[in-house]
């Protein structure tokens, strides 16, 4: 039987704007607006290297930040935050919403990308290179990450949501996840599908989860850290208090300069307009 491999433009699979698919066209005059190249052609960053690799106070910061998430990295995990503290070391981030069983599909696939390009860029530029989930718990929009949709042996995906208990709005990552809402969502697995020699597995892994999770961040991290626990992903999450330290001198540039953004935004958008994007 023989097999073959066709690529595939991304002009066929991709969006139909002109910025998404310009992204991708190393010779687009997109490319002025963006830090790196498209992924057919990454030049190694000096000015940025240079820039990290003098700020080594920011860096541990930005170390203890991410230590102060206490669930136990994997050893992998733990190499590379670790390496992190290396002046030469670089991230590629990625971030998502902490949405209900990790939330939609293409959490994964965004998670497994940065890992991809992470590994691609290491081999390239000769550096360690993290990947990086930042978790946007900070979102408010409950009814955005409540729910998830399962395939059914019935056929078509059926959906399954956490009731709001709450009143008014509150960031996700001040929203316990309680035992009832893992023990709901078992029962509903239960009611779409017979049992299989891998259910119990689910339910175990799940379980784990619940076991080390007090909110709805926890419990997104914890899933995707235990599903990549072989590679060297790390979580971000802004909301903590030392990370909270290390941007305070963004809020305090707004206070000072409240224009400065705004016009510096402006400019950057007329720019994008006269290049027709």
């Amino acid at each position: 039987m023989k097999s073959t491999v066709q690529a595939l433009s991304f002009n066929d699979l991709g969006p139909t704007g002109k910025y998404w698919l310009e992204a991708f066209d190393s010779d687009s005059p997109l490319h002025s607006f963006l830090p790196l190249g498209p992924l057919a052609e990454v030049p190694v960053p000096e000015q940025r290297i240079q820039y990290w690799r003098d700020r080594t106070l920011d860096r541990q910061k930005l170390v203890e930040a991410i230590r102060d998430f206490r669930h136990p990295y994997s050893s992998k995990q733990s190499e590379a935050l670790d390496s992190l503290g290396d002046p030469e070391t670089l991230c590629v981030i990625t971030g998502q919403q902490p949405g209900l069983g990790g939330g939609p599909l293409y959490t994964f696939n965004k998670i497994l990308s940065t890992i991809v390009f992470a590994q691609r860029l290491e081999q390239e530029w000769g550096r360690p290179i993290v990947p990086i989930l930042w978790d946007g718990g900070e979102d408010h929009d409950f009814e955005e990450i409540n729910h998830l949709d399962w395939l059914s042996f019935q056929g078509g995906p059926v959906r399954f949501e956490i009731e709001r208990d709450f009143e008014g709005d509150r960031p996700a990552y001040t929203l316990p996840f309680k035992d009832q809402h893992l023990q709901s969502l078992v029962e509903f697995i239960h009611s779409l599908h017979p049992p299989t020699e891998f259910r119990k597995g689910l339910e175990d892994f799940l379980q784990e989860v619940q076991n080390h999770s007090e909110t709805w961040s926890d419990a997104f991290d914890i899933l995707w850290l235990k599903v990549f626990s072989d590679y060297p992903l790390l979580v971000f999450r802004p909301w903590e208090k030392k990370a909270r330290e290390l941007a305070s001198h963004v809020f305090v540039n707004e206070i000072q300069n409240p224009e400065s953004f705004h016009r510096e935004m402006g400019e950057t958008s007329e720019e994008l307009r006269e290049a027709e994007f």
